[in-house]
């Protein structure tokens, strides 16, 4: 038995003899299993020459057991004893170095290779653009370091690790700043599992959330001026999400009537109502991956309109309810499908009467203004089938948006009644005023974007820029000159990231990266000619009450506030950039809110800043202008709301709590007080619980299920203009939960 055994290990062990064949064992053990041909190319064989060779190499070391051939793909895969070989095959390498008292580096590659100070120096010209005569003398310190320090064993991070050391202490920060290898460590990526388990949401999250923070480290080190990256870092300015800041813009607004009369690239106009959502939905599709954050698809009950001309109503509400739940959360985790906005007008908007009108095939019939009981329809529809898929998955996405004319808001309207108890219920749409002369597209969260001549709101916001104005007034020392000199200086550096991110996006779209809003439609790229980008004035509300000393509300403090907005405004147009049309608004940020205010609090501490929450979770505020905390009467707020809403020609929004005693007509009163104040843009809304075992959704927070007792529940709240699960809300703004202000409109 004994004598076998030997027998087997020389075996083995001759079969490996060969440096080829030692070296095709490293190959799979580094790059897994490979082709016939592949392995034969990586170990430089010639097809013809060398092919007899070859065949016995792979036999001799197949029948020695260390590679097998997979079923199905006939790739070469090294086995548990390949591997055990490969093992013992480096280690004696390893020794006969440290034997011969000279610097080896042990590679990626399975590899133990003789250290060489000029693969330093190229890496150091090729990476960091280092002049060549510097980048041999880095190297050559660094390898009289490793020769005094005695180490023998090396690794090519462990290299690298003491290459940037040595650029640091010759204050070389430029090169060590490009040198910077992208990666998440070990032990993030168990913190991101972690937290995905706590807010139950799926591995498709980690994977995109370990990606994201990869490209924002590229973002952040390679691609922007570094005075810009000190700012967002230093807390001055916050770049909204920086992961796609060189990739793609953050939301997009669709016009689909292009699609509707030609039909997608390699497919056919519509021929049905069914196969004219379908494209929508395929089109909502492609965007995912071509927006940052959101997408919107407004009058969409206009639009299609001319498709319902004959149809069996019950079709269409079917079709309809399978549109809305392919946009909508799968329920079974927190993880949430890509952001989707459809907007419904009540009326058909003046822009669009007069407007050829496109129906199935591509044909245009008549002008969309014939279409009027056909859009009411589709209103009625689409709000029908919210509410029937909200009472047993909420309707997370996608956002809808009631689009309602300002001059007939006071009439009976049975619609917008339904839509109120779509509000009380499940707290699904947002609305929107306009006046009879503009027509303006929002985002959930409130950005704007105005129709050209067109007619229909499209195109691209590019970027958003968080400015720390709270940070501004705490080193303007009560000085309003200071001040808006402090504002200046903010929004000009946030104006650069914007054109930066512009420009980005603009070459993405040369290098075929995006490929849909770089689509020709009607002699015109579907991304638009000129498009926008925001401003984001974050703590307006403190910064105000620390530079005035006084609330909001004060009439001075209103004064000194619309200043301020003034100030952005006049900075932008300024800034004489003609290929981004720059504007200035108040959007949901949770992120910047608590980052920004947590920096402040450490650079000049809790006595000094105004900021809400506690002191372990500080934050500002971001949208609406008053905290959503602070108690006031519906007029006074409504004004406050409507005075600063009348200046951000950005957009925000408004959301206002409903209490218990909350009725349809208190919700019709209430809108009719926030349009009269100047209001554009609110939403009303309730927490809602929903039963992970039953499905049951109720309104409020309740220990367990009405229907079946379980205490297994999901619960959801407005954050802005979304329904966004709790779990998935910051800390700070979560614990402020049960703080919000509610207002009984009965």
């Amino acid at each position: 038995m004994q004598r076998s055994y030997e027998r087997f290990s020389s075996d083995v062990l001759d079969a490996a003899s060969a440096p080829v064949r030692l070296h095709i064992l490293k190959l799979l053990v580094s790059k897994g299993p490979l082709p016939y041909t592949e392995i034969m190319y990586e170990a430089k064989m010639d097809p013809v020459r060398d092919a007899g060779k070859f065949v016995y190499h792979l036999k001799t070391i197949r029948k020695a057991g260390l590679v097998a051939i997979e079923k199905g793909t006939k790739k070469y895969s090294i086995t548990d004893l390949g591997k055990m070989l490969v093992e013992f095959s480096r280690d004696l390498e390893e020794w006969v170095a440290v034997r011969r008292g000279r610097l080896f580096v042990r590679t990626s590659k399975m590899t133990i290779e003789e250290f060489d100070r000029t693969r330093i120096a190229s890496s150091l010209v090729t990476e960091a653009g280092m002049p060549q005569s510097l980048a041999d003398e880095v190297a050559s310190e660094a390898e009289e370091r490793l020769l005094r320090f005695g180490t023998t064993y090396l690794t090519a991070p462990l290299v690298r690790e003491l290459v940037n050391t040595i650029l640091v202490e010759r204050k070389l920060e430029e090169y060590r700043h490009k040198l910077t290898r992208l990666g998440l460590p070990v032990n993030d990526v168990t913190i991101l599992l972690k937290e995905a388990g706590r807010k139950h949401l799926d591995s498709a999250w980690v994977q995109q959330s370990a990606g994201a923070a990869v490209t924002e480290e590229y973002v952040l080190l390679n691609s922007l001026p570094r005075p810009l990256v000190d700012a967002h870092f230093n807390g001055r300015i916050h770049l909204e999400d920086a992961e796609s800041w060189i990739l793609k813009p953050s939301i997009f607004f669709h016009d689909p009537r292009p699609f509707l009369r030609k039909g997608l690239p390699r497919s056919t106009p519509p021929v049905s109502f069914e196969t004219a959502l379908g494209a929508l939905l395929r089109l909502a599709r492609i965007t995912e991956g071509q927006a940052a954050s959101e997408q919107v698809f407004d009058h969409i009950n206009v639009l299609l309109a001319p498709f319902i001309q004959g149809v069996p109503i019950q079709r269409v509400q079917e079709a309809i309810r399978l549109f809305l739940s392919q946009l909508n959360w799968d329920g079974f985790s927190n993880s949430l499908p890509f952001r989707t906005t459809i907007g419904l007008d009540r009326t058909i908007p003046r822009s669009l009467e007069k407007s050829d009108a496109i129906a199935a095939n591509g044909k245009r019939e008549g002008v969309y203004g014939d279409y009027a009981h056909e859009a009411e329809e589709l209103f009625r529809t689409v709000i029908d089938a919210s509410m029937e898929i909200a009472r047993n998955n909420l309707l997370v996405n996608p956002s809808v948006t009631v689009n309602l004319n300002r001059e007939n808001l006071s009439e009976p309207d049975s619609l917008l009644s339904m839509t109120y108890e779509t509000s009380l219920k499940y707290s699904i749409p947002n609305y929107r005023i306009h006046d009879s002369e503009q027509t303006v597209t929002v985002s959930s969260d409130g950005n704007a974007i105005v129709a050209d001549s067109t007619n229909v709101a499209s195109g691209a916001i590019v970027g958003t820029v968080q400015v720390n104005l709270p940070r501004i007034s705490y080193e303007a020392t009560g000085k309003d000159e200071r001040f808006l000199q402090g504002v200046q200086n903010a929004v000009d550096e946030a104006v650069k990231a914007l054109e930066i991110r512009g420009q980005a996006i603009q070459e993405r779209m040369k290098e075929g990266l995006l490929p849909l809003l770089s689509w020709e439609t009607d002699g015109s790229k579907y991304y638009g000619s000129q498009p926008m980008a925001e401003i984001g004035l974050l703590g307006l509300n403190e910064a105000v009450r620390h530079h005035i000393k006084k609330d909001v509300e004060a009439k001075d403090s209103l004064a000194f506030l619309k200043e301020i907005i003034e100030a952005a405004r006049r900075a932008i147009s300024e800034s004489d950039n003609p290929k981004l049309r720059i504007r200035v608004g108040l959007h949901p940020s949770p992120e910047a809110s608590s980052r920004l205010a947590i920096i402040d609090a450490e650079k000049y501490g809790f006595s000094t800043i105004v900021y809400q929450g506690s002191k372990r979770h500080p934050y500002y505020t971001d949208v609406p202008l008053i905290p959503l905390t602070q108690k006031m009467p519906l007029s006074s707020r409504a004004y406050l709301e409507g005075e600063a809403q009348k200046l951000l020609d950005g957009g925000t929004t408004f959301p206002l709590l409903m209490g218990e005693k909350a009725e349809k007509e208190g919700l019709a009163r209430a809108s009719q007080v926030l349009a009269d104040s100047g209001v554009k843009h609110f939403t009303f809304s309730k927490m809602l619980s929903r039963c992970q075992f039953c499905y049951q959704v109720n309104t409020g927070v309740h220990a367990r299920c009405a229907n079946c007792g379980s205490d297994k529940l999901t619960f959801v709240a407005k954050r802005a203009g979304r329904l966004i699960p709790v779990d998935l809300w910051t800390e700070p703004r979560r614990r402020d939960l049960d703080r919000i202000a509610a207002y009984d409109f009965s």
